[in-house]
């Protein structure tokens, strides 16, 4: 009599794992860290059930590879050009030169 059955359970574990995998081998094995990150993303293509935001935030989506600050990703901010605007979190791969731009938001 085990427990309840989550939906996708079996996709869960499997992303944490390769989630894991990729924090662990990103700095000395990039290769390897790319491939898992390729796995991660095609298991979560595949799936109906979604990625978490940050999972996806910090996978490049050129060469999935897990973006690690100071190691093989630079993160800054980036202001607005009109005055009110809130400024935007520029996370840059140093492996393969691509961005993401996020939103940031104010505290409170």
């Amino acid at each position: 009599m085990g427990g309840m059955k989550v939906k996708g359970e079996e996709f869960l574990w499997r992303v944490n794992y390769l989630y894991q995998a990729t924090n662990k081998v990103a700095e000395t094995y990039p290769s390897l860290a790319r491939h898992y990150g390729y796995v991660l993303t095609t298991i979560s293509e595949k799936t109906p059930a979604k990625l978490d935001f940050t999972i996806k935030r910090s996978i490049c989506k050129k060469c999935h590879l897990h973006l690690i600050p100071g190691v093989n990703a630079m993160h800054r901010l980036q202001r607005r050009k009109f005055m009110r605007g809130r400024p935007t979190q520029v996370i840059t791969c140093t492996n393969c030169k691509s961005t993401k731009k996020l939103p940031t938001h104010r505290p409170g």
